[in-house]
């Protein structure tokens, strides 16, 4: 891979790592309104968002990595 291919990679990395924390720190917040039987659509729309997001950022680095490993 190029340099430029590996600090894409690892931009990425770093961005997918934030977006777990947050994911998980969402889907606390999730439990929590559920278990308090509060209304919990929003914070569960707020992390689909955040698993979508996920998603593309996963596909993204899959797709550089095989550009780079060809």
């Amino acid at each position: 891979m190029t340099g430029s291919s590996e600090n894409t990679l690892a931009e990425l990395d770093s961005f997918i790592e934030a977006g777990e924390t947050r994911r998980i720190e969402q889907a606390g917040v999730v439990a929590l309104l559920a278990a308090q039987n509060r209304n919990a659509r929003a914070a569960q729309r707020t992390l689909h968002e955040i698993e979508d997001a996920l998603a593309a950022l996963r596909a993204r680095r899959a797709s550089l990595w095989a550009i780079g490993s060809t």
